[in-house]
């Protein structure tokens, strides 16, 4: 039996993203003894934004190609890169007071 092309392509993309999960779950994670749930919650809220511009920034690459409009990756890959860093802030400063209020995340930048 033979995996269909999509469910494969598919299947690898769970399979990086859970990997990418779990390893910045290890790297945020200072007390191995004593996993919360705030630990879960954190690496999710990091990783949720990057997902979604990595992509975004895929299917904006993925279109300049096809049509031989290279330069909207000039154009459009670093405007998104900046609305990405822009969620990212978004989801921690506001989006975390909202759906978690009894936990209190930080986040450093600089």
């Amino acid at each position: 039996m033979r995996i269909p092309r999509s469910v494969y392509r598919i299947i690898l993309h769970l399979v990086f993203w859970t990997a990418c999960f779990f390893i910045a779950y290890r790297l945020f994670t200072k007390d191995f003894n004593n996993l919360g749930i705030i630990d879960y919650i954190y690496t999710g809220l990091f990783i949720v934004p990057m997902i979604v511009i990595v992509y975004l920034n895929l299917s904006m690459l993925d279109y300049a190609i096809r049509f031989r409009r290279l330069w909207f990756c000039f154009v459009g890959i670093p405007t998104l890169l900046g609305l990405g860093v822009a969620l990212h802030y978004f989801s921690f400063n506001h989006l975390s007071d909202i759906l978690f209020p009894e936990f209190y995340l930080t986040s450093y930048y600089s």
